[in-house]
């Protein structure tokens, strides 16, 4: 059984609990370092749970962490667990159909293009340079978003820099694709991106992923090295959503 959303929602909650500030004040005043923090694990978990698309009563949520600290619960422990794990692979069918439909309406739009593993792209922009092979290391400018418009990721002021091999498969495939210069946006199929187990927290299960693939150049062989702690040490994906 995998428990991606389930371990993820149980962490939350047991901080939260532990962190949960006993009095209640008046909005927007938050007098000293617990009660900052209180709120901050709050924000976290709230964060957490609205990336992901859990559709969870808040009310509820608030009652269980308030009869927890109380020690008198409606459920015990293990139908608490028994229950998130039926409603994670609830969460985790629905995501697969979610993305399965938006890639289904995408590739019939204007100008898409699908290829035989499906990924799907349009050029933006067509690039005149050469193409990178999977050992290249490129720099690229880049957005990735949910199929709901919602941004998660960007490279920020300067170009991302990585092996083409050290990234999900969706960019191995897109980039070894794109001239230098181009400009596309990339619509990567679950099983191309982080697939059944997802990125926990921010990215789902099964989620397709929107991306703006800009190319900027394939690196000059004495600056392929990219900045230690960087791409390089990621074998699965670009920059983990935070």
């Amino acid at each position: 059984m995998n428990s991606r959303f389930t371990l993820a929602l149980a962490a939350a909650l047991s901080i939260a609990v532990v962190s949960q500030a006993p009095a209640q004040q008046a909005p927007g005043q938050l007098r000293d370092l617990r009660e900052k923090a209180s709120y901050s694990f709050g924000m976290s978990m709230g964060s957490t749970l609205k990336k992901q698309g859990i559709n969870i009563d808040i009310n509820l949520l608030m009652q269980g962490i308030k009869d927890a600290t109380a020690g008198k619960t409606l459920l015990t422990e293990e139908q608490a667990m028994q229950v998130m794990q039926q409603f994670e692979q609830q969460m985790i069918a629905e995501q697969a159909a979610k993305s399965k439909q938006f890639l289904a309406d995408n590739q019939r739009k204007p100008g898409v293009q699908t290829t035989k593993n499906g990924l799907q792209y349009k050029v933006v922009r067509a690039g005149k340079g050469p193409r990178p092979k999977a050992t290249d290391v490129v720099r690229v400018n880049y957005k990735a978003s949910f199929t709901n418009g919602t941004e998660f990721e960007n490279n920020g002021a300067k170009p991302f820099t990585t092996p083409v091999n050290q990234v999900i498969p969706g960019w191995q495939e897109a980039l070894q694709l794109m001239p230098v210069g181009s400009k596309w946006q990339v619509v990567i199929p679950p099983e191309l991106g982080y697939g059944a187990e997802g990125s926990p927290p921010a990215i789902a299960p099964n989620t397709a992923l929107v991306f703006e693939l800009e190319l900027v150049e394939i690196a000059k062989p004495e600056a392929t090295a990219p900045p230690a702690g960087g791409a390089a040490q990621r074998t699965t994906a670009p920059p983990k959503a935070r």
